[in-house]
């Protein structure tokens, strides 16, 4: 979802360089679920202009919490990449088709991690 509609991979949303309030925003937007009365998991925030603002909002007062808005980045960027590991997101290939036999492991599509950056990282 993220990738489709923000013409971007993940990864490099992720890049140390890249990543700030803009690309926490967009974790936020589109991470944050809550369970409903009916024990569905839905979008904590609503998926359009108001929800992406609201994100934003958020990343910035979290940020602001901390002496230099690099400490509070830093710990976005470390929650988040936190969670695409336990998620088995960063798996490889190998990995994740072992872990596909194990019908008790949640199994995250295997073209994540081969995913080709549209634009070069370096010149």
């Amino acid at each position: 979802m993220i990738e489709r509609e923000h013409n971007t991979t993940i990864l490099m949303l992720l890049q140390p360089g890249r990543f700030g309030w803009d690309a926490a925003a967009i974790f936020l937007l589109k991470g944050l679920k809550r369970e409903n009365e009916k024990g569905e998991f839905v979008y904590a925030l609503p998926q359009n202009a108001e929800g992406d603002e609201k994100a934003f909002e958020m990343v910035q007062t979290f940020t602001g919490k901390f002496r230099g808005i690099n400490t509070g980045i830093a710990l976005l960027y470390g929650a988040i990449n936190g969670a695409l590991i336990a998620s088995g997101w960063y798996l490889s290939p190998e990995e994740q088709t072992a872990r596909a036999d194990d019908k008790a492991t949640c199994v995250v599509d295997p073209s994540k991690n081969s995913a080709t950056p549209s634009t070069p990282i370096m010149p």
